[in-house]
């Protein structure tokens, strides 16, 4: 990954960060899912107004009734969708995915000042540690940024291709849980990596620059080209084979397909 040749960004205010989760079992259970829901419903940035099985349906939020709606899934057609509208737009999506990965995407839309942007962080922290985590990432969006200095092309980190390729290039803020922290021969390979890097209970927490919510989109972006030549080294990030073409790491070892 090439650092950027891009004139300075104007204007650094946030106006979209993105999260994805992925959980190392399940997160229709109702022990994962009432854990999860205590979580989110903690904090006064996340904690869901309506909720609803199928886009369009957003129902009154109501804790018992998602556990229905869950104890009367599968994990095939299990799907949740969480919704506030402020003092943030918030939209929050559960679901099942390969490997029977509990996968948890929140997408967070405002003018996001620095103050509610350092709140919103520590809130995806308390959501990606409360159960046994695999992978996450958060990518963050300005108002006014060049299309070259995007971190993530699109929209998110998709599950399927996590499982079958590894992890993409970090973004501002990458969690690698226990099992990939193991890949690579555990948490001190990631010490010289370029970027902040702190453990939360077993989770190694991989900023690109300290307070990402602080920085702009041409310093993020150069930072992941310097932390992404490092990380690469370990074995386990996607790597681009030609235009159209995504390859495994040479170390990377999807995760294991549920008993059962």
């Amino acid at each position: 990954m090439d650092e950027p040749s891009i004139a300075p960004s104007i204007a650094p205010t946030i106006a979209l960060v993105r999260a994805s989760l992925f959980f190392a079992r399940s997160i229709r259970a109702a022990a994962e899912l009432g854990t999860l829901l205590d979580v989110l419903c903690s904090d006064d940035d996340l904690a869901p107004r309506r909720w609803g099985p199928a886009v369009g349906v957003h129902d009154p939020f109501e804790r018992a009734a998602v556990l229905t709606h869950a104890a009367s899934s599968t994990d095939d057609d299990f799907r949740l969708r969480l919704r506030r509208v402020a003092p943030l737009a918030v939209e929050i999506e559960a679901f099942v995915g390969p490997a029977g990965l509990g996968v948890v995407a929140l997408e967070i839309r405002g003018r996001i000042d620095a103050g509610s942007a350092q709140r919103l962080f520590a809130a995806i922290d308390r959501t990606a540690t409360c159960l046994p985590l695999e992978f996450g990432a958060v990518d963050v969006r300005f108002e006014v940024q060049p299309t070259a200095t995007h971190l993530l092309a699109g929209g998110g980190v998709h599950v399927g291709t996590y499982v079958k390729w590894g992890p993409p290039a970090p973004l501002a803020r990458t969690y690698f849980g226990p099992r990939v922290v193991a890949l690579v021969g555990g948490p001190t390979v990631f010490d010289h990596c370029g970027g902040v890097v702190r453990d939360a209970g077993g989770v190694t927490i991989v900023d690109l620059v300290d307070a990402p919510w602080t920085s702009d989109p041409v310093a993020l972006r150069r930072a992941q080209a310097r932390v992404d030549r490092s990380l690469r080294l370990l074995g386990i990030l996607a790597r681009p084979a030609g235009t159209a073409r995504t390859i495994a790491g040479p170390r990377w070892l999807p995760p294991p397909a549920p008993e059962g």
